[in-house]
């Protein structure tokens, strides 16, 4: 992606966030993008309608109703519009990554990725939802679980911003480096 398309993606996300928090809304436009996001990924065809050129403004706002429904608000299917009337549909997906990270922020939530060796069961997850909310000095936490066997036990977490390691294979590792330093 251009840092042009990036920065208006950025711009887009920001007047659109500011224009729902005003309106006391940015829950309901935090599902939408949710609900977005998640038609992306299962029909990734879609970017590409989106981002071709040659494909009618009509044609494209057609397709985003089809998907769209009444399961999202006005607001969001107003800045759709204003983005394919100004040419910048295919961002549509890049916007939504854009809103999602302000509202993450602006709730002090953290989307975090825990890598564990085998599934966490929901006591499990209950405990790793404190830890991360401890370790991240957050309000709340998303998390996304990650089998990995290689790090034998214990956890990796991982943010955008931070890794904080306490698997076993980590663990060995430093001992390792102890031993073969003495």
């Amino acid at each position: 992606m251009k840092h042009s398309d990036l920065k208006i993606s950025y711009n887009y996300a920001n007047a659109w966030f500011a224009r729902a928090r005003d309106l006391n809304i940015l829950e309901t436009v935090y599902s939408d993008c949710l609900f977005w996001k998640n038609i992306l990924q299962a029909e990734p065809i879609i970017n590409i309608i989106f981002s071709n050129p040659i494909c009618q403004k009509e044609k494209k706002n057609n397709l985003f109703d089809g998907f769209s429904g009444d399961k999202i608000s006005e607001i969001s299917k107003s800045v759709f519009y204003l983005m394919n009337e100004n040419k910048r549909a295919g961002l549509w997906g890049k916007v939504l990554d854009c809103f999602i990270k302000n509202y993450l922020e602006y709730k002090n939530i953290v989307d975090t990725k825990v890598v564990t060796s085998r599934v966490l069961d929901k006591e499990s997850l209950e405990k790793m939802h404190k830890v991360v909310k401890s370790v991240f000095n957050c309000d709340d936490a998303i998390l996304k679980n990650v089998i990995d066997p290689k790090i034998l036990g214990g956890f990796v977490l991982t943010s955008s911003t931070k890794i904080y390691d306490k698997s076993l294979c980590s663990a060995f590792e430093n001992l390792k480096k102890k031993l073969t330093n003495i």
